[in-house]
């Protein structure tokens, strides 16, 4: 047997009796898969929006919550607010 034979051999081993590779994706196995990998970046994205506004205002909190002394301004749009830590009276 020679080594084209040989090979031959082996690459037709590779394939079921219809010629196809097994375990061949059909198109709906790979528009599920993109369905899921765009599900789980949509997904990331807005967990990450979350634990960013979730800092910021955990950062807010902190920031008051050490400010002994407001200074409060007025403000057009929210009344008065303290010019040091940004709080609303009440």
């Amino acid at each position: 047997m020679s080594y084209t034979e040989t090979l031959s051999t082996e690459v037709k081993g590779a394939y079921d009796t219809k010629g196809t590779p097994p375990m061949s994706l059909s198109w709906i196995d790979i528009s599920l898969l993109t369905l899921l990998i765009c599900l789980a970046a949509v997904l990331m994205a807005h967990s990450l929006m979350y634990l960013n506004r979730r800092d910021a205002q955990e950062v807010r909190q902190n920031r008051q919550a050490t400010c002994r002394r407001h200074e409060w301004v007025k403000h057009e749009s929210a009344g008065l607010i303290c010019h040091l830590c940004g709080k609303i009276p009440g």
